[in-house]
């Protein structure tokens, strides 16, 4: 089979599985995996030359690493703090204690045994920041939490790619260790040196879009070439991701993102596929049962490693169990250590087929996890409650309020309703899932408090049951749902006004309870304003009701 055909080949068949995990709410990764599984099952991965599909995938891990490189804020770790880095480290650690044993008692040689326990340690990255950006929760704090860990977790994988080239030229592990670091740190303070440089060289180039694709291009594979030269030592996966870290802080970064993301997903879909076609290739329908526990041991040890942990550090049980479960499969940079590996012939082709089998079930399993974290939870609760230690997280309760205004979400549409209830600050309450905007409200002198208003504690926690009124800006229909029938249970007098996305989901709000459902392209922000400000305020929600409801139909 010649190239192109292998490639084209392979890029209709990812393109097809991609398709179809798509109706699943999958990432796209599972259909390249699944594409490259189909090929190496019925025999194909031969003829698709794989030599030469890895060398251009190899591509692919250059510009994945150089984007993360770019993309790379060390500052975000400080927004979580010595919290990010206890669960970070002790999560780490722990996984990669236990999923050694485990390893060993599947019977795995020394080093199968090291890289399996390494590839399991990291989470994807991909994944979780999919998920969390499809359930717009990037900003809640178990959002930040996770982020925070794979960001340290990223760093770790890193060094481990730095390291592992020389694990086989003889050389004590300790002498190892000290001349990469030495040669890495070279490097580094090389690369770190022309990043003052390199941003006045964008701004010159950034006037054509054509020259600044083809820099950032030749810079990103440029250093990952002279990384993995033999005198150096490292290998490209880090110097794409240094040769990022260079250009990060220059005003082209995104651009310089966006230009080149198209290409890196071409040559990623190759190595991800090659990565399915290999994992069959040898023979990996031989290696179910080990692949099956190490998932299990993946989706369950790893999201109840990271719950106490959380717990310990001063986080809520709800919290501490969404970020655990986000971080419950086996990362793409598992898979990039573990094909590092098995070039380097420090592991063989049968622990690529086990740990590749494995991403692929976690990668499955833990998305409808995350996606339905919230339905999970609530079967657990009772259980999860009893764990819960004395915790940090509640930034300030509310009980005393009585007769006081409650907001939910102080973004956008919420912050303009926030400014027209600023005389009346004193009775007012404000709930939000971003910390950030928390600690700046309550900066400002605003009571409020993080959390879910889904939550019990956190309606506890603001007296809901004695509010007089109630503005909720969050569009999400279910949480809203919930909230309207607690209140209309507890608190007949309150007057309710909440957020849809659809009439669909307006017309359920108001036949639950809602005294008025905000339509964002019926109302803005500026308008609801209006409508709770001052004197006669029953009487214009009414209005404003009788208004919408028309135009719904």
């Amino acid at each position: 089979m010649s190239l192109f055909v292998g490639i084209a080949a392979a890029v209709i068949l990812a393109a097809f599985c991609a398709f179809l995990v798509s109706f699943l709410k999958q990432p796209t990764i599972t259909g390249f995996i699944a594409a490259g599984l189909i090929i190496g099952y019925f025999g194909y991965a031969e003829s698709f030359n794989p030599a030469t599909l890895n060398s251009l995938a190899s591509i692919g891990i250059a510009l994945l690493l150089f984007i993360v490189g770019l993309e790379m804020d060390l500052r975000s770790l400080s927004k979580v703090g010595w919290r990010a880095f206890f669960i970070g480290l002790l999560q780490m650690a722990l996984t990669f204690a236990a999923a050694l044993a485990v390893a060993g008692w599947l019977g795995f040689t020394n080093y199968a045994a090291i890289f399996t326990a390494l590839a399991v340690t990291f989470s994807s990255t991909i994944v979780v920041v999919k998920i969390y950006s499809e359930k717009k929760e990037l900003n809640s704090l178990h959002g930040k939490i996770s982020l925070s860990v794979l960001l340290l977790q990223d760093l770790v994988a890193i060094i481990i790619l730095m390291l592992a080239p020389n694990l086989n030229n003889g050389l004590s592990f300790g002498w190892t260790a000290a001349l990469t670091f030495i040669k890495g740190a070279v490097f580094v303070a090389a690369i770190l040196l022309s990043s003052r440089i390199m941003p006045k060289v964008l701004d010159f180039l950034g006037k054509s879009r054509e020259l600044l694709y083809l820099f950032g291009l030749a810079w990103g594979l440029g250093i990952a070439l002279i990384a993995s030269l033999p005198w150096l030592g490292l290998s490209i996966e880090v110097g794409g991701f240094l040769a990022g870290l260079a250009l990060a802080g220059s005003i082209e970064h995104l651009q310089i993102r966006a230009e080149l993301r198209p290409l890196r997903d071409f040559f990623l879909i190759l190595f991800f596929v090659g990565l399915g076609a290999d994992a069959f290739y040898y023979h990996g329908l031989n290696y179910v049962w080990p692949a099956l526990v190490i998932s299990v041991f993946v989706l369950i040890f790893k999201p109840i490693l990271v719950f106490f942990i959380s717990n310990i550090a001063g986080y809520r049980a709800k919290t501490s169990f969404y970020a655990g479960l986000s971080l419950g499969q086996v990362s793409e940079f598992g898979l990039i250590i573990a094909s590092l590996a098995l070039a380097l012939g420090e592991i063989g082709g049968d622990t690529l087929s086990i740990i590749t089998l494995s991403a692929v079930i976690t990668i499955f399993i833990s998305s409808y996890f995350m996606t339905f974290d919230s339905v999970i939870y609530s079967f657990l609760e009772g259980v999860l409650k009893k764990f819960e230690l004395k915790n940090s997280e509640d930034d300030q309760r509310t009980k005393e309020l009585e007769g006081h205004v409650i907001l939910i979400g102080a973004h956008r549409m919420g912050r303009s309703i926030l400014e027209a209830l600023e005389d009346g600050k004193e009775n007012l309450v404000v709930v939000d899932i971003d910390p950030e905007v928390v600690k700046n409200l309550l900066a400002e002198g605003i009571k409020a408090v993080y959390g879910d208003i889904s939550d019990s504690d956190v309606r506890e926690a603001v007296n809901m049951s004695k509010a007089s009124l109630i503005i909720s800006t969050v569009p999400d229909e279910k949480d809203n749902a919930v909230m309207v029938s607690f209140v209309r249970r507890f608190n007949s007098s309150a007057k309710i006004i909440v957020s849809a996305e659809s009439e669909a989901d307006a017309k359920r709000l108001y036949e639950s309870g809602a005294d008025y459902v905000i339509l964002p392209r019926f109302l803005s922000g500026a308008e609801i304003a209006k409508v709770i400000a001052g004197d006669n305020r029953e009487d214009r929600i009414l209005r404003r009701r009788k208004a919408d409801l028309k135009l719904i139909g």
